[in-house]
């Protein structure tokens, strides 16, 4: 076996293998991607400041979204539950053992770093690195919700503790750069929201 034939994991599949799979499967991934890109282009062309932080946080955004909201096999495969609500409710809903779950899913991990950009951008945005991880836990939410809703995806409370994690590690990681940039009296950090 060479090290290309060698997989990432001694044990399994390549911990992003499902999502490169899903982009070939779903070209409206990199679509819906790109498209949000390009709208973070004209946003940040639009802002009078912070011109390069509001396109990466939009950058971010765009990424999360697009691998969170194209449902399987792309848009021509979206459909709704005929009771969504009730999905929403017995997916989304907390379980013992969530907190941890993420650790040994086969995406678990992915979800983190999936959101750390986002946090990370967001509160450096922002300047507010508890509104960011707030922010970041809150969209993960309204996501799995959506998944929930769908005939082709699963929304999860795991995820919801996964996404969370990483918005809140990118948070974290702002607050550390920012407390270390601090220049003076207009640039200080306000940790609080």
């Amino acid at each position: 076996m060479t090290p290309a034939d060698r997989p990432l994991l001694p044990d399994g599949p390549a911990p992003f293998a499902g999502y490169l799979d899903m982009f070939q499967r779903a070209p409206s991934v990199p679509l819906t991607i790109a498209a949000g890109v390009l709208l973070a282009v004209l946003v940040a062309a639009l802002v009078p400041r912070r011109r390069v932080l509001t396109f990466l946080t939009g950058v971010a955004l765009a990424v999360v979204l697009g691998v969170t909201i194209v449902p399987s096999g792309g848009w021509t495969a979206f459909g709704l539950e005929n009771h969504a609500l009730a999905s929403i409710v017995a997916n989304v809903q907390p379980r013992a053992g969530d907190l941890t779950a993420w650790m040994t899913a086969n995406d678990g991990p992915l979800n983190v770093v999936l959101f750390v950009p986002l946090g990370f951008f967001l509160a450096l945005l922002l300047r507010r690195p508890v509104s960011a991880a707030l922010l970041c836990g809150a969209l993960s939410v309204a996501i799995e919700c959506y998944q929930a809703s769908l005939t082709t995806r699963v929304g999860a409370f795991a995820d919801v503790v996964a996404n969370g994690l990483g918005g809140a590690i990118g948070a974290l990681a702002a607050l550390l750069v920012l407390a270390v940039v601090r220049t003076g009296p207009r640039a200080q950090v306000r940790v609080s929201r």
